[in-house]
C-alpha cells in the first residue's frame, strides 16, 4: 500500500512510502537507440512509464529503511535530500544520491504519530538557504481539552554533510554515517561523492548511475543552480520589504492582533502573518473578549539599557572590589597586662573583608584552650581583649588565637609572657571604692606606689583588686560583674609589711 508520494521538481524521479519501506522510480533511463541523442557508447535518454509504456516494478531502488512502515515523504527543494517518517515516531533525512540515512530524529513527541511531513527554504534572517521541515502530531490530549487543531512543532537543521565509506568497504549499517565533508550544493555535492564512491561498496553502481542520469537531465550553464540562486535572493528581498512595512521606525513596532483565546491569566493573539503570541491578559483593555482586535505598540527605551548596562558594570566592579582584591587579614595580639596568675591579652580590630567570622579560638602552648571568646564580629571589634587565668606564678608561656572564616583558618602572631614572682608587685592594680574618708584614700595611693604597684580610678579588666570599707556603689557593682575581690585596706598593709603578694581570701570584705 503506499502512502504518500513525491516527485523532484525536475520531475526525473518519483518517491513512493510504503507500508514495506521506501521507493525511489527513475522516470528516464539510457536505452539503445538510433537517434541523434545517441551517446558514445550507444545508448540515448528516454521517458518512462506515460501511455506507451509502463514502469515495471524492477525499475524501482529500495531505501536501506529500517521502519518497513513509511507514512510520509518529502523531498527538499534541489531534490538531494529526502524526509522520511515512521509509523513509530522515527523520521529520517536521507541523501538521494547515496540513499544514506544523513540524520535520524527522535523525540517523544513523535512517538504519538507523524502525518505529514512538508519542506521549505528556511527564511534569511534564520541562515538563509537551510534545510526545514514541520511535523504535523497526533496529540489526543490536546484535542480532547481544547476544540483546535492538533498542534504543530518545527524543527531546524543545519545543511547536511555526506562523506564516502572508509576503507573502500561498509562494515556498518547505512544510518550510522558520520559527517565529515561540506559542499556548496547538490550538483558538486552529488559530483563529489560520484568521485569519492567505490565500487565495492553497497549502492555505489545505482549511485553512480543516477548521477550520470541527473547531470544529463540538468539545464546547460547551470540554469538551474542560477534559478535557485535567484529565488532566494527574491525571498532574502521580500524579508526585508516586509519587516520594513511593518516598523514605524528602528525604535518602535506596532501591530494590529486578533485575541484568539482569554482567559483569566494568559491571552493568545494571532499576529497579521498568522503567529501566535501569549499576552498577559491582565494587560488587555476592558471590553477585549474572543476575536476583538487590539493594537500593540512596543518601544525600545535605550536610556533605560544604558542605565542598567551601567548598573550593572558598577555592581560587578563593586563586587570584584568587595570579593576579588580584598582579603581576610590575620589578627594582631599583644600583652596587655600581667600578674602572678593571669594576663590580659588584647588584639587590633579585626579586618574580614567580606568574609564572615565563625569563631575564634585561644592557643596556649600550642594547645588549644577551653576559654569563653568572643563569637560574633561585633563583639570581639567591641571588648578587643580577653583575660587567661590559672597560671603558675613565675612561669613563661606563648599564646595565639586562631580566627575561622568563610574565607579560611587565619592565625595571628604568637606573644611570650612571663607571669610575676610573688615579690614583684609590679602587677597589682587596684581600685578604691567607699571607704571611710578621702583622707584614708590618699594613704593608700602612697602605699600602692611605695610597693611598686599602680592604681586606677576606673573599673576594667586589669584591675586585680577592690579596696573598700563599704559594699556600695557603681564601682562595687562593677567589681562583681568581672569578678574582681573585694578586700579590706587592710590587705594593701600586710602586702607591704611582708614585701609580698598576700592571699586575697583572708581579706574578703563580708
Amino acid at each position: 500500500m503506499v502512502n504518500d508520494i513525491a516527485v523532484d521538481k525536475g520531475e526525473t524521479r518519483v518517491f513512493a512510502a510504503t507500508a514495506a519501506g521506501i521507493y525511489q522510480t527513475n522516470l528516464f533511463a539510457y536505452r539503445k537507440a538510433g537517434s541523434a541523442d545517441m551517446q558514445g557508447d550507444g545508448t540515448e535518454l528516454v521517458a518512462l512509464g506515460g501511455s506507451s509504456e509502463a514502469v515495471f516494478s524492477e525499475n524501482h531502488i529500495q531505501y536501506p529503511s529500517a521502519e518497513a512502515s513509511v507514512v510520509a515523504i518529502s523531498l527538499s527543494y534541489d531534490g538531494s535530500l529526502l524526509v522520511s517518517a515512521a509509523r513509530p515516531g522515527a523520521v529520517r533525512i536521507w541523501d538521494t544520491a547515496s540513499r544514506q540515512c544523513m540524520r535520524t530524529i527522535s523525540d517523544k513527541q513523535l512517538g504519538t504519530g507523524v502525518t505529514q511531513l512538508c519542506t521549505r527554504l528556511a527564511p534569511p534572517q534564520l541562515g538563509g538557504a537551510k534545510a526545514s521541515f514541520s511535523v504535523g502530531l497526533h496529540r489526543p490530549e490536546v484535542i480532547s481539552e481544547q476544540a483546535i487543531a492538533p498542534k504543530l512543532a518545527s524543527i531546524s537543521f543545519a545543511p547536511l554533510q555526506r562523506v564516502a565509506q572508509e576503507g573502500g568497504v561498509r562494515t556498518t549499517t547505512a544510518f550510522e554515517a558520520t559527517v565529515k565533508s561540506r559542499l556548496v550544493d547538490s550538483a558538486e555535492d552529488m559530483a563529489s561523492f560520484d568521485a569519492m564512491l567505490n565500487v565495492e561498496a553497497p549502492y555505489s553502481q545505482t549511485a553512480r548511475a543516477d548521477a550520470w542520469l541527473l547531470d544529463s537531465l540538468r539545464p546547460s550553464g547551470g540554469s538551474a543552480e542560477k534559478q535557485i540562486a535567484d529565488v532566494l535572493q527574491q525571498m532574502e528581498l521580500l524579508q526585508r520589504y516586509h519587516a520594513r512595512t511593518r516598523r514605524l521606525n528602528d525604535e518602535l513596532y506596532q501591530g494590529a492582533f486578533t485575541v484568539g483565546k482569554l482567559d483569566a491569566g494568559m491571552a493568545m493573539l494571532l499576529t497579521e502573518d498568522y503567529q501566535l503570541i501569549e499576552f498577559p491578559s491582565v494587560l488587555l483593555p476592558k471590553g477585549v473578549v474572543l476575536g476583538s482586535v487590539v493594537n500593540i505598540d512596543v518601544g525600545r527605551d535605550r536610556g533605560a539599557e544604558q542605565r542598567q548596562r551601567n548598573e550593572f558594570r558598577e555592581l560587578q566592579e563593586q563586587i570584584l572590589v568587595d570579593f576579588g582584591t580584598k582579603q581576610p587579614k590575620a589578627p594582631m595580639i599583644r600583652v596587655g597586662h600581667t600578674t602572678q596568675t593571669w594576663t590580659v591579652l588584647e588584639w587590633e580590630p579585626l579586618d574580614l573583608a567580606a568574609a564572615e567570622l565563625r569563631s575564634l579560638h585561644l592557643y596556649r602552648d600550642g594547645q588549644r584552650m577551653m576559654q569563653s571568646m568572643p563569637s560574633s564580629l561585633d563583639v570581639a571589634n567591641s571588648v578587643l581583649a580577653i583575660k587567661t587565668s590559672g597560671l603558675d606564678v613565675d612561669h613563661e608561656y606563648e599564646f595565639k588565637i586562631e580566627m575561622r572564616t568563610s574565607a579560611g583558618t587565619l592565625f595571628s602572631n604568637a606573644v611570650t609572657i612571663r607571669t610575676h614572682s610573688l615579690e614583684n608587685l609590679s602587677g597589682v592594680c587596684v581600685c578604691f571604692g567607699e571607704c571611710e574618708s578621702q583622707e584614708e584614700i590618699e594613704n593608700m595611693k602612697e602605699t600602692v606606689k611605695r610597693i611598686g604597684a599602680s592604681w586606677t580610678d576606673q573599673v576594667s579588666m586589669s584591675v586585680t583588686h577592690f579596696i573598700a570599707r563599704y559594699k556600695a556603689g557603681p564601682g562595687c557593682e562593677a567589681a562583681l560583674r568581672y569578678n574582681i575581690p573585694i578586700v579590706k585596706p587592710d590587705w594593701l598593709l600586710a602586702c607591704e609589711a611582708n614585701g609580698k603578694l598576700q592571699p586575697a581570701i583572708k581579706y574578703y570584705l563580708d
